[in-house]
């Protein structure tokens, strides 16, 4: 009996790195510019999902470069905000599991006060790695063509 309780256990000890293998979040990435196009160091970047209302924030660096990680997934509104600068919003970025979204933010000159609204990206293209990926959604797998709906 002890034999198999350390058999069970040593098995359990060799499947953990796996079982923490599983991403279910994603990430915002970017560079925030000036209109000159010189880097914008220290702005604060801010995500906050449309569903749920959740917030979460970064900053860029002084090369300009933000990261916002571990973001659930879904659809985003991010915002830019720099002293001597509009505040830029970029609306409805969709984050999916283990994707790294790239979105540039251009500033412009002016107060605080006044914002500029970014509410269409184009098409999404992975510039971050050389990965092609996709995710299949539930309609998609419901209307997969099975006999008998039993993937067997």
């Amino acid at each position: 009996m002890s034999n198999l309780w350390m058999r069970i256990a040593l098995l359990a000890m060799l499947a953990a790195p796996f079982s923490l293998g599983q991403n279910i979040f994603g990430s915002f990435t970017g560079v925030v510019t000036d209109p000159s196009g010189s880097v914008a160091p220290n702005a604060a970047i801010t995500a906050r999902n449309t569903a749920t209302a959740a917030v979460f924030s970064g900053r860029s660096d002084g090369e300009g470069v933000f990261w916002i990680r571990n973001l659930p997934v879904g659809v985003y509104d991010i915002i830019a905000e720099l002293s001597g600068f509009q505040k830029s919003e970029t609306r409805a970025v969709r984050v999916q599991v283990d994707e790294v979204m790239r979105v540039d933010i251009k500033l412009s000159v002016g107060s605080s006060a006044e914002t500029v609204t970014v509410s269409d990206i184009g098409t999404v293209v992975d510039t971050v790695s050389a990965t092609l990926k996709a995710v299949v959604d539930q309609k998609r797998i419901e209307e997969l063509p099975l006999n008998g709906r039993n993937a067997a």
